[in-house]
């Protein structure tokens, strides 16, 4: 089945996918699938196009990782066989440094686009961070907390001047790009980039 939908991307002429092993819900009744490993559909993307191919990347390991080597180690392996790769958001560019290198010490020095989401609302970017395993910075949640009272845009404001430091904060440490999760909401990301001067 997948090979056929694939297929009719190759005769579509789509160029890029982006190819994503996903997380089954918890309380799916859904079979397992063939394939165990994102690196799997690579393979089996390869062998059907001359696609360009990005992959998800953790700055912070995933949830499922028995530790952050096996993490890198099995990102490093999908990143081989592809061409680029994406990464959950985070909050602390640390992160992303940390596993560009850790990259680069596995042998791949392939572009890793920071995956970016403005914290413009409490609720959302708590539960958010919770489903993906990330951590929240107390200091962000102190930023966004002491905005709430003067109203959600007040927060809105706060998320993105964070937001703006943190892509700025990439940028000039050498990410290639930023690939932003608007949740279907494209003003924060808007303002954003005006704010970088992009």
């Amino acid at each position: 089945e997948l090979v056929d939908v694939v297929t009719r991307y190759r005769d579509a002429w789509i160029e890029n996918i982006l190819a994503l092993g996903g997380d089954p819900p918890a309380d799916s009744d859904q079979p397992p699938g063939e394939l165990k490993y994102a690196s799997e559909l690579v393979d089996l993307i390869r062998g059907v196009g001359d696609f360009s191919i990005g992959v998800a990347a953790h700055p912070e390991p995933h949830p499922h990782s028995p530790s952050i080597e096996e993490d890198r180690r099995r990102t490093a392996e999908k990143l081989s066989k592809a061409d680029f790769a994406v990464t959950q958001f985070f909050f602390d560019a640390r992160h992303y440094f940390d596993l560009v290198e850790s990259l680069h010490e596995l042998g791949v020095d392939k572009p890793v686009i920071a995956g970016i989401m403005p914290a413009t609302s409490m609720r959302s970017i708590t539960r958010m961070s919770e489903l993906q395993g990330s951590e929240f910075p107390k200091d962000l949640a102190a930023k966004l907390e002491a905005a709430e009272p003067d109203g959600p845009e007040a927060v809105h404001r706060v998320g993105v001047e964070e937001a703006t430091r943190l892509c700025r904060e990439l940028l000039d440490g050498g990410a290639p790009g930023l690939h932003f999760f608007t949740l279907n909401r494209s003003m924060a990301t808007r303002e954003i980039y005006e704010a970088l001067g992009l």
